[in-house]
Order: structure tokens, then sequence, then C-alpha cells
């Protein structure tokens, strides 16, 4: 039976970034979940940045010399699900993801992934393959 006031869920994150700071969430780091989802985690991520194609590396180059501070394939874990950024910068709260033909299929996808991060306070960007390839990638990001 539920009283007047409910109690309120914990919003609780786990993430590979350190430091990170959300209003009303408590953020965690990834190596408090089950030490095998941690190491998946972090072979994950890397086989992510290993796999690569040329327009990451071309928006990876691009934004490390804008943004010192850019982190690439920062993994989240929220409600039970697991999200990998292409990019995030964190003095910004900006997610940068690079959209290849594989995208056109998870449009849906994207929108809810888009919409729980910007309820965290992180605004997603997101460039076509296409036009990092064409040296079209956005001079303000």
């Amino acid at each position: 039976m539920k009283g007047k006031r409910e109690e309120k869920m914990e919003k609780v994150l786990f993430t590979t970034l350190d430091d990170l700071k959300i209003q009303n969430w408590v953020v965690k780091k990834h190596t408090e979940l089950n030490e095998n989802f941690a190491d998946w985690v972090i072979e994950t991520g890397a086989s992510l940045l290993e796999k690569r194609e040329m327009p990451e590396l071309i928006a990876s180059r691009i934004l490390k010399r804008r943004h010192p501070d850019l982190q690439e394939q920062v993994f989240f874990y929220i409600f039970g699900h697991a999200y990998f950024l292409d990019f995030f910068i964190p003095k910004k709260m900006l997610a940068v993801e690079i959209d290849g033909k594989q995208h056109n299929k998870t449009r849906v996808y994207d929108y809810r992934r888009d919409t729980l991060f910007r309820k965290l306070g992180i605004k997603t960007i997101r460039v076509s393959a296409k036009r990092v390839l064409k040296g079209d990638f956005p001079t303000w990001i």
C-alpha cells in the first residue's frame, strides 16, 4: 500500500567517465557493475575504437583539436540499458554521433536514446557520415 508520498526511485547510472555530475542522479563507475559486465564494457569500447571507419576517424581528429577534454566511446548504463556514445565533450555535456548507413534503420532507437540523454542534461548532435566525408563537419561543435 502506498502512502501519501510515493517514494522516489533512486536514479543511478554507471559510466566509464570520471567525475561526471548529473543533477538528481547517482553516478557510479562502470567497475561497480558485475565484474564480467565491467570487462565486457572495456572490451566492447576497445573494439568500437578499433573498428572505427573513416568518418569517425576524421571527426575524432577534428574534435580533439577543438576540445582537449574529448572522450571517445563513452559507456553509460541507464535503467538496464547499455549505451556507447561516439564522442562526448564533458565541459559542454555534449554527445556527438556520426551516423552512417545503419542509422537509417535505427531512427526510433536513436530518438529514444537522444531523449534519454537530453533528460540527463546531455545534448546529442548527429552528423551524417556523408557530410563528414565531404569535409563539411560543423564548425560550431
